[in-house]
């Protein structure tokens, strides 16, 4: 404690800091290049523009869709972030950037593929 009665500031570490900012960055650029209805879903299922996180029927009230809908298109939505073509620098950046990682994620991203019927989505 200081002689104000105040916990001592303590200044972050700038490698953290750098970090933290890059890791951000790189979400934030692979949310971006999500097809737009699975961005709008990401985005408001994780409060990411600044509101808070919205439930399924309120994604899907604000999308003119059910809120089944609205999940399956936010489980579309992770199975494509973490394709390892489209999460390469994000994983780069967690330490998630080995051949396991990668086999997990592809074979997440078959599994859901199969489980979908190779239909595509509009």
């Amino acid at each position: 404690m200081t002689d104000d009665g105040l916990p001592p500031y303590e200044v972050p570490d700038p490698a953290v800091v750098w970090e933290v900012i890059a890791v951000r960055q790189a979400l934030h650029d692979l949310i971006e290049h999500l097809p737009k209805r699975l961005q709008q879903v990401a985005v408001a299922r994780y409060g990411l523009d600044s509101h808070p996180p919205a439930i399924y029927r309120q994604i899907g009230a604000t999308l003119g869709l059910s809120g089944e809908r609205a999940r399956q298109l936010h489980i579309e939505a992770l199975v494509w972030l973490r394709h390892p073509a489209h999460s390469y620098v994000l994983r780069s950046l967690l330490g998630r950037h080995t051949l396991a990682d990668y086999e997990a994620a592809d074979e997440l991203a078959q599994r859901w593929l199969r489980r979908r019927g190779g239909r595509r989505v509009r």
